[in-house]
């Protein structure tokens, strides 16, 4: 080809591609904000960044409920992802809006049954909450009560996962509900701690700190012992919400507080953990015991002990009284769920994808599993199985407690954003699309 014919072609070519550009740029105008977020999902999509383009499709149904073709790619994401129960809601509602579109029966029958029929265990209930993402749930005396990330607080029957009463908070709900006596407390995102009558949901009094609150308080007749981001602890008065005294550390507490023998203890993202007197907060441990991590981890007290967990990767035994050390153990990676004990066995769940057993009086390992990936919440000791849940993993696994052999796992058909907890003699799980479970033994 000549020189001139290959100047015209690629003059040509260039024209064309500059043309199609403009062209592009000129639709670009007109597409809805619905289009965008859904083309911006299948951009990063195609770069492999599958959680990225979730949250561009979810902003494309947010623009425009409708959206067939993007209700379709979400739950293909999710079935995906092992999220059944949400990918069939998805595709329910894209066959509501396109009956003609037989694609979606397909698609709809391939998922198969959410019922859970596959192990030793059997679905005694099952409640959908609501769309928003949970917080988390806390159970007593027959009633299971949720928190919802709109603010949504609920508190259900244990027996058959009936509502009892449903409100709503001014602002987010951050943490899960805490209840003590006749009351419940929830943090929320503007630093508020709300209190309601657990009976009806009605509110009593809040409490405002400065940032968010992400666990519920400790209660007793004396007090209510708040942890806040704002990295203080607050010690309330239970009938009014009035400041009794406050503790500043020098970071974040997003740890529960326990109240044992009239002494607080707790972490912070100050690396230490901390005793106070629950009566004036004075401290028990000069200037708190130092961790090489943040503390996030709800403290277990036993016997004259504290059992702990760090960002560290440690799980440390302290004397209750002074705070020396009698033991620490090293996971793989960072200890965010409270320690569980039974008898001599204390089992720590790591966000290092193991689960392991420890003599409590010495630290020594007996035995540790490996798991599909972190786990954040405890274990739950029911009968002769200990159960656990792991992150982005819908399966509830059971182990034996003695060896941590493996006996079964349960498809719960979504992540886990609560549980597993023990209630009327079933385990409750809360999934990460709004559905609360409850499981009995077979």
């Amino acid at each position: 080809m000549r020189i001139g014919s290959r100047l015209f072609l690629l003059v040509g070519l260039s024209l064309s591609l500059l043309a199609l550009t403009a062209c592009e740029a000129v639709a670009a105008q007109f597409r809805s904000p619905s289009e965008r977020f859904q083309i911006e999902g299948e951009r990063l999509l195609s770069e492999g960044r599958t959680a990225e383009a979730i949250l561009s499709y979810r902003a494309a149904l947010e623009n425009d409920p409708a959206n067939v073709s993007t209700l379709k790619a979400l739950a293909k994401l999710f079935a995906a992802q092992g999220r059944r129960r949400l990918a069939q809601r998805q595709l329910n509602t894209a066959a509501r809006l396109a009956p003609q579109d037989s694609a979606i029966p397909i698609s709809l029958a391939a998922m198969g049954s959410t019922v859970i029929s596959t192990a030793p265990l059997t679905l005694t209930w099952q409640t959908a909450l609501g769309d928003s993402e949970p917080v988390g749930l806390t159970a007593n005396a027959g009633r299971i009560y949720v928190s919802l990330n709109d603010g949504t607080i609920l508190c259900l029957e244990a027996v058959n996962g009936q509502v009892v009463w449903r409100k709503n908070l001014p602002a987010q709900a951050t943490s899960a509900p805490g209840i003590a006596g006749e009351k419940l407390w929830i943090g929320a995102q503007d630093g508020g701690l709300y209190t309601l009558w657990a009976a009806s949901g009605e509110p009593d009094w809040k409490f405002a700190t400065q940032v968010p609150i992400y666990v519920p308080p400790a209660v007793d007749d004396a007090g209510v012992y708040l942890a806040s981001g704002d990295g203080t602890l607050y010690a309330l008065e239970p009938a009014d919400g009035s400041l009794k005294w406050r503790f500043t550390t020098g970071g974040a507490l997003h740890s529960q507080p326990v109240l044992a023998n009239g002494i607080l203890f707790f972490g912070s993202n100050d690396a230490r953990v901390y005793a106070l007197d629950a009566s004036n907060g004075a401290p028990i441990w000069k200037d708190g015991i130092l961790t090489q991590g943040a503390v996030e981890n709800q403290p277990l007290v036993a016997e004259g002990r504290v059992y702990i967990g760090s960002g560290d990767s440690r799980v440390y035994s302290l004397a209750a009284a002074s705070g020396g050390e009698y033991w620490h153990y090293s996971t793989a990676d960072a200890v965010y769920a409270a320690p569980l004990i039974s008898g001599n066995i204390l089992y720590a769940a790591s966000a290092g994808n193991s689960l392991t057993a420890l003599d409590k009086s010495t630290g020594k390992k007996l035995w540790e599993l490996r798991t599909r990936s972190a786990l954040s919440a405890p274990p739950l000791l029911a009968g002769d199985r200990l159960y656990y849940v792991a992150s982005g993993d819908p399966h509830l696994y059971a182990v034996d407690p003695k060896t941590g052999s493996p006996l079964f796992d349960l498809d719960c058909g979504d992540w886990f954003a609560a549980g597993p907890i023990l209630e009327n003699q079933q385990i409750l799980l809360l999934g990460k699309d709004g559905t609360l479970l409850a499981l009995t033994s077979r």
